[in-house]
């Protein structure tokens, strides 16, 4: 299933495949992929371009469409990324993984001083629940039961 959000003028809308998803505007797009995985648990990927940096978060939530996984990379026009992730309980990201890294190889570095600058990009979205989703009603709708 893919769903988009083109610009901050355009609702929610689902295509057939991602490359039929006009071209996301920096700063208001964002696409999302989601598949159903073994006992109806769901995996969905955002992307969200911007002109500086592109996030993107994986969310695992339970066959209850509780989330109980969250991963999280931001990658920047900078050089360098910041990625983070791990389960999620009590309305919290558990973090088993956080780092910096380089775009250019993937190694980690220190964190840059431009990260103070971008603090709230450093922060994923936190949906709780599938239907706390932006596009909840059409994923909703096509869920096996």
């Amino acid at each position: 299933m893919v769903f988009a959000k083109v610009d901050d003028q355009q609702p929610w809308k689902e295509y057939k495949r991602v490359e039929d998803i006009a071209e996301l505007s920096l700063g208001f797009g964002i696409s999302a992929e989601a598949w159903t995985g073994r006992n109806h648990a769901l995996l969905i990927r955002t992307v969200e371009p911007g002109e500086d940096f592109t996030a993107y978060t994986e969310y695992c939530f339970d066959p209850g469409g509780h989330l109980v996984h969250l991963a999280y990379e931001l990658r920047t026009a900078w050089g360098w990324g910041f990625r983070t992730g791990g389960p999620v309980m009590g309305g919290a990201i558990h973090t088993d993984s956080k780092e910096f890294f380089s775009t250019e190889n993937e190694k980690p570095t220190p964190k840059p001083e431009a990260a103070n600058d971008v603090r709230d990009a450093l922060k994923p979205s936190m949906y709780l629940t599938l239907d706390r989703l932006p596009f909840s009603k059409l994923l909703l709708g096509k869920r096996p039961n």
